[in-house]
């Protein structure tokens, strides 16, 4: 817990920050950032899935989990890579 004279300070950073840039303090108030760590968190998690599938395949012999394990890695990388495409180009929303 913030002391009272933290929490004004805080309060008048915050409408000083309105004021300047609404925007941000949007942006800010409404956890964007936080989505954006959650979908990093949950690729990172489908990658090592699909990695894991892969040795798992390769150590018990079973082909088509290797198969699987190839082609989620693949379709994992190939969306980053279209994301990062799609985020570059003119209009896109940042």
């Amino acid at each position: 817990m913030l002391a009272d004279h933290e929490r004004k300070a805080l309060d008048g950073i915050e409408s000083e920050l309105a004021a300047t840039d609404p925007v941000l303090a949007a942006s800010l108030s409404h956890g964007v950032h936080s989505e954006a760590w959650r979908w990093k968190f949950v690729e990172a998690l489908a990658f090592v899935t699909t990695v894991l599938m892969i040795a798992v395949g390769v150590f018990s012999g079973y082909a088509s989990l290797i198969v699987e394990g190839v082609l989620g890695t693949s379709a994992l990388l190939g969306l980053r890579l279209l994301r990062r495409r799609v985020a570059h180009l003119p209009g896109s929303p940042q």
